[in-house]
């Protein structure tokens, strides 16, 4: 299949180009938006932030001249970057999550030597880098990895990434301003409350891909814990009340204007009400569709033990 971005003929049926990485068919099985799973307060503030200058010009300068260089030299030194020879269950979990949430590019994925859980997504809107951290890729099963995998992607598909890095670089005093660094303060704290909205979204992805908030919120315990191993029979509401116990103090509320991730409990409880939302209801319905044998090339419905379409007649193997 030729992709229409640069020309390249795949010479198997593959979703994303084995070139340049786009969505062969972006529009199959179904258009999903990021309007459509969206936190409204993340929006909000994205939609502020990116009409704030100099701020996008500095965000685009600080990413191709800072991050990406220092970021890709510390991946090429001590990480593996992910394709189908070498890693196909990463590979094709990411596919499959980049498809689900309809990706106009499968973003890049690199795992990083590391003993510790966690993931993270830099670089500029058209070349997203996914890296994953090895401890977590050895440690999760192919559901947790995929929310995980799934709730980068949703930063992604939000446009999140480069914001995220001015958010990273501003609040380890890396900043143009030189010694008058006190003057980003209030830069900084309206990125950090805006970073917290942008976990919500992306938590929203991970639920999107997923399909099941228990999982989702499985994941969620182990990551802010930085457990490795949690027992099927552990209890998750029992670790939420405790963590909510901290959380609700005084301390701990004037602690999270200076966090870049939401607290565990109230992660959890936006899942879980977002999975009860009509907006969640119509993705769902939407992928739950789509699993309905199609043709792979003209995208008509076919009977599943069909070998040529009999719309366009191309053969289904």
């Amino acid at each position: 299949m030729r992709c229409g971005k640069c020309g390249y003929i795949n010479s198997n049926w593959e979703d994303f180009c084995s070139n340049c990485r786009a969505n062969l068919n972006p529009s199959f099985p179904y258009l999903l938006k990021a309007e459509e799973f969206v936190y409204p307060e993340d929006k909000e503030a994205l939609d502020n932030l990116r009409e704030t200058e100099p701020l996008s010009s500095i965000i685009n300068l600080v990413v191709d001249f800072i991050q990406q260089p220092m970021m890709r030299a510390k991946l090429l030194a001590g990480g593996t970057w992910v394709n189908q020879r070498n890693n196909p269950r990463v590979h094709d979990l990411a596919k499959a999550c980049a498809k689900v949430l309809a990706l106009n590019y499968l973003p890049e994925i690199c795992i990083l030597e590391s003993p510790k859980m966690n993931a993270f997504t830099i670089g500029r809107r058209d070349k997203p880098i996914v890296v994953l951290f090895s401890a977590l890729v050895e440690h999760s099963s192919d559901g947790e990895l995929s929310a995980v995998i799934g709730h980068e992607m949703g930063h992604v598909k939000n446009e999140h990434q480069p914001y995220h890095t001015l958010a990273y670089l501003i609040s380890r005093g890396i900043t143009m301003l030189g010694s008058l660094s006190i003057l980003t303060l209030p830069i900084d704290l309206l990125l950090r409350s805006w970073y917290r909205y942008s976990e919500i979204t992306a938590d929203r992805a991970s639920l999107i891909v997923t399909g099941n908030p228990d999982l989702v919120g499985r994941v969620q315990v182990k990551l802010a814990l930085g457990i490795r191993d949690l027992p099927e029979d552990s209890s998750i509401g029992e670790i939420l009340e405790e963590q909510k116990k901290l959380e609700d103090t005084a301390v701990s509320q004037f602690a999270q204007l200076w966090r870049l991730h939401p607290f565990t409990a109230k992660r959890i409880q936006q899942i879980e009400e977002f999975a009860n939302m009509k907006e969640y209801a119509k993705i769902a319905e939407k992928i739950q569709k789509s699993k309905l044998h199609h043709c792979k090339f003209c995208a008509a419905r076919i009977p599943d033990d069909t070998l040529f379409c009999p719309e366009c007649s191309r053969c289904q193997r």
